[in-house]
């Protein structure tokens, strides 16, 4: 799974049952061990942009298995 924002490219190392917080006005994240699947991974993404900003998320090589794998997007 990868989330592409503009402009900027932020690139993580992220450990299993994870939390990230990400500020600015554009970047990329990517799950554990892309492109490699990470099993039983928990992983928490916050992204925070400047009040009154549009955020534009795009999900790019989603592959969800059907063993419960989710991404949820929460305003």
């Amino acid at each position: 799974m990868r989330f592409l924002l503009s402009k900027l490219t932020f690139q993580f190392r992220i450990l299993d049952g994870c939390v990230h917080y990400f500020e600015g006005t554009s970047g990329t994240l990517t799950s554990p061990r892309y492109p490699g699947y990470s099993g039983s991974s928990d992983c928490l993404y916050v992204i925070r942009n400047a009040a009154g900003q549009p955020t534009k998320l795009e999900l790019t090589n989603l592959d969800l298995a059907g063993d419960g794998d989710f991404v949820e997007i929460i305003r």
